[in-house]
């Protein structure tokens, strides 16, 4: 009996340390006290775990600390779903859950499977839906012997057609004169000199080069 008091007191002390933090702190220290108290009492050597944490209080500030170290500390995440699923074994602790819509809904979903798994209460149970959220349809098995209906194959998307574009031939160069001949004199043959000057320079200009100055002497040429 003395033995089961001192386990007691540590319990109410391990509550204490987890109330007095403020909402959000994710302190260690007070879990790993409270957890030392709780799975010593999930032994049952001194007491049943209902006598000893069915009565200890407040349960709803220890539960949102649970939840709140869950999302925090990943490295703890074990010791703290071992730490739950001894408390959500006990039946009043059980129904604090239950009574917070706010709690059940922030339970992830490793912790809700692996409290369920170590404590063998079925969240669902823990943690109904709100009243008035049907239930998820259930999909009941073609009977034997039937096949199952067809896979509805995707369909792929039409191919986008292109439109063809008409080809069109560059435009015929016009002839230097109307008769077709090459055109004589001084002027023709200073403007002939121009415009191979300008090619020359054209074709000395390393590739990708842009020099404006060189078109712009070819351009005099040309008109």
């Amino acid at each position: 009996m003395v033995a089961a008091e001192a386990t007691l007191r540590s319990l109410e002390e391990g509550i204490r340390q987890i109330v007095r933090l403020s909402p959000g702190e994710v302190e260690v220290a007070p879990f790993n006290a409270f957890r030392r108290s709780v799975i010593h009492a999930s032994s049952g050597k001194e007491a049943a775990p209902e006598v000893l944490l069915g009565d200890l209080e407040p349960k709803e500030p220890v539960l949102r600390y649970l939840v709140d170290l869950h999302d925090a500390k990943k490295m703890y995440r074990k010791q703290i779903v071992a730490v739950a699923a001894v408390l959500l074994q006990v039946p009043s602790w059980a129904e604090a859950l239950r009574n917070n819509e706010q709690l059940c809904s922030r339970l992830p979903e490793d912790l809700r499977a692996l409290v369920e798994e170590q404590s063998g209460v079925a969240t669902d149970t823990l943690c109904p839906p709100p009243a008035g959220e049907p239930p998820p349809p259930v999909v009941s098995p073609p009977p034997a012997g039937e096949p199952p209906p067809p896979a509805v194959e995707a369909q792929s998307p039409a191919p986008v057609q292109q439109e063809k574009q008409e080809f069109r031939p560059p435009p015929r160069p016009v002839p230097l004169s109307a008769a077709g001949a090459v055109a004589s004199g001084p002027a023709v043959d200073a403007a002939r000199r121009q415009l191979q000057e300008s090619m020359g320079q054209i074709a000395r200009l390393p590739t990708g080069s842009c020099e404006t100055s060189v078109f712009q002497g070819f351009r005099r040429g040309v008109i």
